[in-house]
């Protein structure tokens, strides 16, 4: 496969793909081997990271980064999303989404052996109930405890740069409603340019956008508002 790549340059991004592919299933066949599936894990991430670059509007190609992102709940949320939110939405992923939630927040099924942290709980909730739309009468209170978690954080460390980043941009495409043609911000991106402006006509579309619109704005005021901590500082203050 690496000899296709480098020779046949014109289906370069299906060559990377398959690379990605491969590393996807080392991954598996190491599973009993902590060692050697994290190594399975870089190199597919590696690949797949790479073919998006070269497809960044491919939603499919950021369903195999969330898939290979577990046990990471945020950066699985995040590729998921983008896998919705790409201007070719990969909209296979929602039961894989649905799985994940199930996996990290029914505490009764037995899939998850990872331990969550309570501001990724909590996010993943707050998110949960955006998706599928149901219980919509729980989400202030939910969005509330999540964003008094987050503003817990007095300073960031370099290791919740790359998580801050997550949770930004997974408000961000949160609002564009997965990709649904009814929301509103869907309904201006796919208006042809020489049209006049849309106008929202009823009070529905609107009210549906506010969640995730507050949410995301309040936790990026948060976000941006912490200072960064240099991780060698937190090091040495703790010892």
């Amino acid at each position: 496969m690496t000899l296709l790549y480098e020779t046949i340059p014109a289906f370069e991004v299906t060559w990377i793909e398959c690379l990605g592919d491969i590393g996807r299933y080392g991954r598996v066949i190491e599973n009993d081997n902590s060692q050697g599936k994290e190594e399975w894990t870089a190199v597919a991430k590696y690949w797949y990271v790479k073919a998006s670059d070269r497809a960044p509007t491919t939603g499919y190609l950021y369903h195999h980064l969330a898939i290979i992102a577990y046990p990471n709940p945020l950066e699985e949320l995040f590729y998921y999303w983008k896998s919705l939110g790409a201007a070719v939405p990969f909209f296979t992923a929602r039961p894989s989404i649905l799985i994940m939630f199930q996996r990290y927040l029914d505490a009764d099924n037995g899939q998850c052996h990872v331990r969550l942290s309570p501001l990724d709980t909590a996010f993943l909730k707050v998110h949960k109930l955006l998706f599928t739309n149901t219980r919509m009468h729980r989400f202030d209170h939910a969005a509330d405890v999540f964003l008094l978690l987050l503003n817990q954080i007095g300073q960031m460390i370099a290791e919740f740069m790359e998580q801050g980043y997550q949770i930004v941009m997974a408000n961000h495409l949160a609002m564009l409603g997965f990709s649904s043609p009814d929301n509103v911000l869907m309904k201006i991106i796919s208006q042809p340019l020489n049209d006049s402006p849309m106008e929202v006509t009823t009070d529905q579309p609107m009210a549906a956008f506010r969640k995730p619109q507050n949410l995301s704005n309040s936790s990026t005021k948060i976000i941006l508002g912490r200072k960064l901590l240099p991780h060698r500082l937190v090091h040495r203050e703790e010892h």
